[in-house]
């Protein structure tokens, strides 16, 4: 065998928990965990439907447009007047999918397990919604499009 004389370079570096790049940018990255994401659906304005979901999912559907609400181990996101994202990043109440179909389903609902084949990043900082706006074309400012 002959030695080639490779050394190992060690981790890659976008691998490693730090900053990367020029100090100061204003704008910062992360990965996140998406263990589980459940896509639910029903009308809002039946009380039954509401106090069930809270029940099965732990969290109160946020009613009001473009907002989230939380438990210990989830976020809720509004999608739209009947359309909720629950997602958690590990260990949560979000178990047993097939009873909470068959419940969201007996109260005229629906519940779609979303969790295959997700990643995602947050960023965050004051520049984080200049990167955003920079791949899309879309106006999403309220004034210019409002839900």
């Amino acid at each position: 065998m002959v030695d080639t004389g490779t050394v190992d370079a060690g981790p890659v570096a976008s691998r490693e928990v730090g900053h990367y790049g020029v100090s100061a940018t204003g704008l910062n990255i992360a990965e996140m965990t998406i263990a589980t994401a459940w896509n639910v659906q029903g009308d809002a304005t039946r009380s039954d439907f509401v106090e069930e979901a809270r029940r099965l999912f732990g969290v109160v559907l946020p009613t009001k447009p473009n907002t989230t609400a939380r438990s210990d181990t989830l976020t809720a996101l509004w999608l739209g007047p009947a359309s909720w994202l629950l997602v958690a990043g590990a260990a949560s109440i979000l178990t047993d999918f097939v009873a909470s179909r068959d419940a969201m389903n007996q109260l005229g609902g629906a519940l779609f397990d979303v969790s295959a084949s997700r990643i995602a990043w947050a960023l965050s900082g004051s520049h984080a919604t200049d990167v955003l706006a920079k791949g899309c074309p879309l106006d999403f400012h309220s004034r210019a499009f409002g839900v």
